[in-house]
């Protein structure tokens, strides 16, 4: 028996991400929620899932429909909210890297203000 594998693509650009469930020539797309879309071979069975926000979610309604409707194995389902926690471990530290790229090359400017005001005492 040969292991199932799961490859996931990440486009930082389109803000989108790929899991490639098998090989083979995509037949059709299939809208399956605003957030994901499912690539099928000929013969119906899933080749890949594409979820297009890093964002999206996998929730057990959606697990249920791709098992009972598109005959998705469930280990393979046991492995996607691994890739999808990937993905959106990946999109944070993305943003903390942008984030922090974008404040180098800032310049820093600061403004000086005396901390005690110094007073004349008449004697």
């Amino acid at each position: 028996m040969t292991e199932s594998m799961i490859q996931v693509e990440i486009d930082p650009v389109a803000a989108l991400a790929y899991v490639e469930l098998g090989h083979g020539d995509v037949a059709r797309t299939v809208q399956f929620t605003d957030e994901v879309t499912i690539d099928l071979d000929p013969y119906g069975m899933v080749l890949g899932v594409e979820f297009l926000t890093l964002t999206a979610d996998l929730d057990p309604d959606l697990r249920a429909r791709l098992e009972s409707q598109y005959h998705v194995p469930s280990q393979v389902l046991d492995v996607l909210p691994a890739a999808l926690a990937a993905v959106a471990n990946w999109n944070r530290q993305a943003a903390s890297r942008r984030v922090a790229r974008e404040q180098s090359r800032r310049p820093s400017y600061g403004v000086l203000r005396p901390t005690a005001v110094l007073t004349e005492s008449s004697s």
